[in-house]
């Protein structure tokens, strides 16, 4: 994200945007999930027509689980490959043999024009190959093979045109996929108990990989390159609002902010667990990881840079997946022991995508649990319906054509999604529910009867102005320069075999133009979660009236009041002071459906 924002400059908004905007709405998510103890649709009966906000999260993250469930699929996929010997993306050589029946005749090098190119849908036809999508004819050096392996051998995607073209499923990628998917289902098969022991390894493992890397990278020679370049900044880019959307969308991936998954937990906690040192811990903790995961990745990119010759870092650093499944398998395979930094590498992307994968499941299966009650005694059934369901989304991700689906997703699941939903989470907790609709201070009372304090001056400002100016800001400038009809694909077909014996590289686009139809389903995507805000609050409104939609409804409850009252309900049946009239018969019966009611924390 650094590398393709302005280097070192993007620290600049990336901190803002955590203190103004992250801290924040992470603060308010862990607040109202811990106090009621429910999950993401329960717990909006403090704003009953805010409901909405719940089910647009829910399709946030389904959408979510289905790209990251696939990134933990190629990550699968290259750990399994990590234990072949040489590493099947080391080294140089030529093209895969699916272009080596290309004929190019009539290549005019001085004019980049390409007269007369025959079979060319066989691997491109998105690209304009008669026009500007040819910007230069950099050497005769075919591509590395870690392109290769990725694009050609992994993705396949020379058997693709595009989103029409899903083509068949790329079977070892689907059983990865699947792999991925019972993984998660075996970690959440006994809910929060099973993952929280989990995470002890998932969480705590990358740390052991990253401080080596950065221990073994540093020592490298042209590391230092890589972290000079990694932190100077280009200071032409702090202008630029893509940046600011790119450092507000980074700060709520990987806080997880206006997603749901902090509330799911929060509603596990106990009711005085002191929610405010945790925000501050959490939030500064991960942020300060991913600032140095950028100096372990810089130092082996350095490194591998230097190795090649290439004083440009930027030509070896690639974005998005290129980065971590071309750019740095190739970094790793020129270290020694390549493959034991193979393994523990893309071991390590997969502990940090179940990590990610985890909340994001275990939002959807609570805030059904608590909204449907009586899916609480099938859990497992809950589950496995989920997790199948949503391997069989990715289907179409781990086919032919997966890497446009894969990319479409990506960029419009949780782009102005995101900061929307944020905005709809801050102004219904704290500026409705928390000082307009019940009285001014209600979210303080709240507060207050957890930890014993009132959220201090600096939550104060950011949650009146700072957040909402931000957000609202960001949100606009992304409305008024939003345009679709492109995906980064990164598809860069820039190798022609040329005459059985030569290789020529000719630098390409790394877009595709979208279709009309698929230009609709990016629209979808992307506005699908404000719509489900709107109406259920226009419906809610209509039809239950103003009062009884933006004021607490009487199932509202924090949840300490909720065990105080299921004990009590408890020792009463015990005490047999219930109504004689029941009989034994039925006091029994009552006793034995208490048992399936039990809160989260008794």
């Amino acid at each position: 994200m650094a590398a393709e924002n302005g280097g070192g400059v993007f620290l600049i908004p990336y901190a803002i945007m955590l203190l103004c905007t992250g801290i924040p709405i992470f603060y308010l998510e862990m607040a109202m999930g811990q106090y009621s103890g429910k999950g993401v649709l329960s717990i909006w009966e403090f704003l009953p027509c805010a409901k909405g906000i719940g089910w647009a999260m829910i399709l946030v993250n389904t959408l979510i689980c289905v790209v990251y469930n696939v990134i933990i699929a190629y990550s699968f996929y290259y750990f399994f490959y990590s234990f072949l010997t040489p590493l099947p993306w080391a080294g140089f050589k030529g093209l895969n043999d699916d272009f080596t029946d290309l004929n190019i005749t009539n290549l005019n090098i001085t004019n980049l024009n390409i007269a007369n190119l025959t079979e060319m849908s066989t691997f491109a036809p998105q690209l304009s190959i008669f026009n500007t999508s040819i910007e230069t004819i950099l050497n005769k050096t075919s591509k590395s093979p870690a392109f290769n392996f990725w694009y050609i051998d992994t993705l396949e995607t020379q058997k693709s045109a595009g989103l029409h073209d899903i083509g068949l499923p790329i079977w070892d990628l689907t059983i990865c996929n699947f792999l991925a998917w019972a993984l998660c289902f075996c970690c959440l098969i006994k809910g929060i108990k099973s993952s929280g022991k989990v995470v002890y390894f998932t969480a705590t493992f990358p740390y052991f990989v990253l401080v080596a890397l950065f221990c073994f990278g540093i020592s490298q020679p042209g590391a230092m390159n890589g972290i000079k370049w990694y932190l100077t900044p280009d200071w032409s880019k702090l202008w630029d609002g893509k940046v600011w959307i790119a450092a507000a969308t980074q700060i709520f991936y990987s806080l997880g902010v206006a997603l749901g998954g902090l509330m799911t937990m929060a509603s596990y906690n106990k009711f005085d667990n002191n929610f405010a040192r945790d925000t501050l811990i959490v939030t500064v903790g991960n942020c300060l990881t991913s600032v140095f995961a950028g100096f372990v990745i810089f130092s082996i990119i350095g490194n591998m840079a230097y190795k090649m010759n290439e004083p440009d870092i930027s030509v070896v650093a690639k974005a998005g997946p290129g980065l971590a499944f071309i750019a740095y398998p190739q970094a790793l395979s020129m270290l020694p022991f390549a493959n034991f930094w193979s393994v523990i590498f893309f071991g390590m992307l997969i502990t940090l995508g179940m990590d990610s994968q985890h909340p994001c499941v275990e939002t959807i299966l609570t805030a059904l649990s608590d909204e449907y009650p009586s899916l609480k005694n099938h859990h497992k059934k809950l589950l496995f319906t989920i997790c199948f369901t949503l391997f069989l989304l990715g289907i179409p991700l781990t086919s032919h054509g997966g890497l446009y689906w894969f990319t479409l997703l990506n960029d419009y699941a949780a782009n102005l999604g995101f900061m929307l939903i944020a905005l709809c989470l801050l102004f219904s907790i704290f500026w409705v529910f928390g000082n307009m609709a019940v009285k001014i201070g209600n979210f303080d009372d709240l507060v207050k009867e957890m930890i014993g304090t009132v959220p201090g001056l600096y939550y104060k400002v950011c949650w009146w102005v700072l957040s909402p100016v931000l957000l609202i800001g960001i949100a606009g400038w992304t409305i008024s320069n939003y345009q679709i009809g492109k995906i980064g694909v990164n598809f860069e077909f820039s190798e022609i075999h040329l005459n059985n014996s030569d290789f020529v590289t000719i630098e390409t686009e790394n877009f595709y133009n979208l279709p009309s139809w698929g230009k609709i389903i990016a629209y979808m995507i992307d506005f699908s979660c404000v719509f489900v805000v709107l109406i259920y609050a226009v419906v809610h409104i209509l039809v239950h009236g103003w009062e009884k939609s933006v004021k607490p409804s009487s199932l509202w409850k924090s949840q300490k009041r909720e065990i105080e009252a299921h004990l009590s309900h408890r020792n009463s049946l015990r005490n047999g002071v219930l109504d004689n009239s029941m009989g034994l018969e039925n006091n029994a019966y009552a006793m034995s459906n208490e048992e399936k009611y039990r809160p989260k924390n008794v």
